[in-house]
């Protein structure tokens, strides 16, 4: 139960301010209806789009053909499965803002070694999954923040091994996953799509949980009239 406190805490840290306005959602799901029948492009994250092999050269037509017809991006839409969203801008967390993450950090070295266990597992993937996303939106973060992050990380990381591997060896899973760490993304949509399909997962568990205490309560309800 206290696991589950100090989670939730987590998520305060990185989601208040960032909530995503009716306005916004409503211009999402306009934006979702538009695309609906159309083509999605691939969403351009920046850099080079190709890639060239060993030896391999292009000419300086096909170089200019590329110059010229550029991959456009598209802004990814919120999710209806979302409250909130890093990208959401707040005054009380700005891009340069690093002193969330440092809270972060702090509470996560302060209880490494009691949080992760069995019990919460999944939900602490699911907030390190969103904490990653919520750093991808990050300007720039100061040298010693960066250090206490990646000490935190790993920290987080041994103890995950650990509970993985033992997890592995109670169900005699001989998998690639056993004693891993927790997941880690190399870009902000691998992070966004990450924690959009655990938000949408919750949503849906929540969802059939409400259905069948309804579904009780009607049986308790007609039993008693």
């Amino acid at each position: 139960a206290s696991g589950q406190l100090v989670i939730q805490q987590l998520y305060k840290f990185i989601n208040f301010g960032h909530e995503i306005p009716t306005a916004l959602r409503e211009a999402s799901d306009k934006a979702a209806e538009k695309t609906t029948d159309e083509t999605m492009a691939p969403i351009s994250t920046g850099g080079i789009n190709q890639t060239i092999q060993e030896d391999e050269e292009m000419d300086e037509t096909q170089l200019e053909v590329e110059e010229k017809a550029p991959v456009e991006a598209r802004p990814v839409a919120v999710s209806k499965y979302s409250k909130y969203d890093p990208r959401v801008p707040s005054l009380l967390d700005t891009p340069n803002a690093s002193f969330r993450v440092k809270l972060v950090c702090a509470l996560l070295e302060a209880v490494a070694k009691t949080i992760v266990t069995r019990n919460n597992l999944a939900k602490l993937e699911g907030f390190l999954t969103a904490f990653q996303r919520y750093l991808f939106t990050k300007a720039v973060l100061p040298t010693e923040v960066e250090f206490s992050l990646l000490d935190t990380f790993d920290m987080i990381d041994s103890q995950w091994r650990k509970i993985s591997k033992d997890l592995g060896k109670s169900k005699k899973n001989t998998s690639d996953t056993a004693g891993q760490g927790f997941p880690r993304f190399k870009t902000w949509l691998e992070a966004h799509n990450a924690t959009v399909a655990i938000e949408q997962a919750e949503a849906v568990a929540e969802e059939r949980a409400r259905t069948r205490l309804e579904g009780l309560a009607g049986d308790i309800k007609a039993i008693d009239s």
